[in-house]
């Protein structure tokens, strides 16, 4: 499928990689019951650049991060993954879903990997999952 053929159909695609670009970057996420534990933040070689604390309420709720790293300084702008790791109040691990729907409005050929624009969200096409019609 040329990637020009994304636009105007919806997309559902793994969100866990997303663009830093100005110094913010921002995942939505989704979970079943709250949670507690780490998150950390990877950069496209992948590198652990970063590691918050999280403390992750049911249902869903965004984590955003201003491109400051571990060791001091500003991340490059750039595409960037997250991963969790957080347990409930029993100490059972919580699956947090990072994924996201909707129409491609866009497509980005110009950097080292294609961009899908989905309603003003980057979502890298090697995040896609599954294309169809919209509707």
């Amino acid at each position: 499928m040329s990637y020009v053929s994304y636009i105007g159909n919806e997309v559902v695609a793994d969100a866990s990689t997303t663009t830093l670009s100005g110094s913010q970057a921002s995942w939505d996420y989704e979970l079943g019951g709250s949670a507690t534990g780490t998150y950390e933040i990877y950069n496209s070689s992948g590198l652990m650049v970063y590691r918050g604390d999280a403390d992750l309420q049911a249902g869903k709720g965004t984590i955003s991060w201003n491109g400051q790293l571990t060791a001091g300084g500003k991340a490059a702008d750039g595409l960037y993954t997250i991963a969790f790791d957080v347990k409930d109040a029993d100490g059972n691990r919580e699956n947090v879903l990072i994924e996201t729907k909707g129409v491609v409005d866009s497509v980005d050929l110009s950097g080292n990997e294609v961009i899908l624009n989905v309603g003003g969200q980057k979502i890298p096409v090697s995040s896609v999952t599954s294309v169809s019609a919209p509707g």
